[in-house]
């Protein structure tokens, strides 16, 4: 019976990261494409200005 209940609790920890993981990726990913969008609205020559 501790044995069970020491697997259910690694599992929701597990679950709970997982989520969160999911969570930031999308969350960095909705920024890079914000900044993508963003960088899209300029004409090369101006992106080529930036400083690297």
């Amino acid at each position: 019976m501790m044995e069970a209940r020491e697997v259910l609790k690694s599992q929701r920890v597990t679950g709970c990261w997982h989520l969160y993981l999911l969570n930031t990726f999308e969350q960095v990913l909705l920024q890079s494409l914000a900044f993508l969008l963003e960088i899209a609205q300029f004409q090369p020559g101006e992106i080529l200005a930036f400083p690297p």
